[in-house]
């Protein structure tokens, strides 16, 4: 009986040391490819891809290639239980557009597009115009199955997220409208995603 124990003793712990062996080599090979990418201009691929899902390809490669482009204005449309359209449109301060459609729209996909600095201007008055920074964070009720409209601004020091499910002020609704209209007009171009 003695012997049978000592035997399986044995045995699980060469069964562990091996599999504790083969995890320290992906790390290190994982690590390796790091570096390797470190010296060269680094290229987007599955390893990097899980940390930005819902990210196409090229904004990956600019994120990973230290290029200076933050958000400025983002809007998303959330989907419901019927036809709701449901996509969400990136500013970035460059004018760079980026288009993520999902469902009940005509462009569904990556799509990228620019905006021009008079636009970017416009986006930021009409923000004024309601006072985008003071309106509350989140505008909801006890309602099931309503998409909710989410929209951020950063500009300068201010960053302003609010969300509009429903009860949202008649300025805000105009606002996002004004948005829509503004950007889904865009010429749009598809983007390959990996």
């Amino acid at each position: 009986m003695n012997k049978l124990v000592v035997i399986s003793l044995i045995v699980l712990t060469s069964i562990f040391s091996c599999k504790s062996k083969k995890e320290s080599s992906s790390k290190s090979s994982i690590k390796s490819e790091v570096k390797k990418s470190e010296s060269s201009v680094p290229i987007a691929d599955t390893t990097y891809s899980e940390n930005w899902p819902d990210e196409s390809k090229e904004q990956q490669n600019r994120i990973l290639k230290g290029v200076s482009d933050s958000l400025f204005f983002k809007i998303e449309r959330t989907s419901c239980f019927g036809r709701c359209p449901t996509y969400n449109i990136s500013v970035f301060k460059s004018g760079y557009v980026m288009y993520h459609g999902k469902r009940n729209v005509e462009l569904i996909g990556f799509f990228e597009s620019r905006v021009s600095q008079d636009d970017m201007d416009t986006i930021l008055k009409k923000a004024n115009q309601i006072n985008f920074f003071k309106l509350n964070d989140r505008y909801d009720g006890n309602m099931t199955d309503v998409p909710s409209t989410i929209m951020l601004i950063q500009y300068d020091d201010n960053i302003k997220v609010v969300v509009d499910r429903v009860k949202g002020p008649q300025e805000l609704k105009q606002f996002e409208m004004e948005m829509d209209n503004l950007l889904l007009k865009l010429d749009y171009k598809e983007l390959q995603t990996y």
